[in-house]
């Protein structure tokens, strides 16, 4: 059997033709390690913080696949905050209300639930 004749995926299912793949940059590495040093000193959460289009979303996915890997059992939420909201305890509750009664598993994005609209 010649290797040219089978392909494990249809072109129109791969990963990157979909973009749907992380490269764990080294960047995207120093940023899990930092996620990973705020879970070891027990601090109450992480804001990541940067200029746009320097791929802080695409990192925290990765970090977000990475937790789901090494602590299955620990939930994880990605809140992507405009610079138009302003900060209220009121929301910031919902938005946890709202993660913690969904059915789709433990782990979700905040983006996905349309919480902020």
């Amino acid at each position: 059997m010649d290797i040219q004749d089978t392909r494990p995926v249809e072109v129109d299912l791969h990963p990157v033709c979909n973009q749907r793949y992380l490269i764990p940059t080294f960047s995207i590495g120093e940023t899990y390690a930092l996620v990973l040093k705020v879970i070891r000193r027990r601090d109450s959460g992480l804001v990541i913080w940067g200029h746009t289009r320097y791929g802080k979303t695409w990192a925290m996915l990765y970090c977000q696949q990475c937790l789901t890997q090494d602590f299955p059992d620990f939930p994880v939420v990605i809140y992507n905050a405009k610079r138009e909201y302003q900060p209220r305890k009121v929301i910031f509750i919902t938005h946890c209300w709202r993660w913690s009664v969904t059915s789709s598993g433990m782990t979700m994005l905040a983006s996905q639930k349309n919480i902020f609209g």
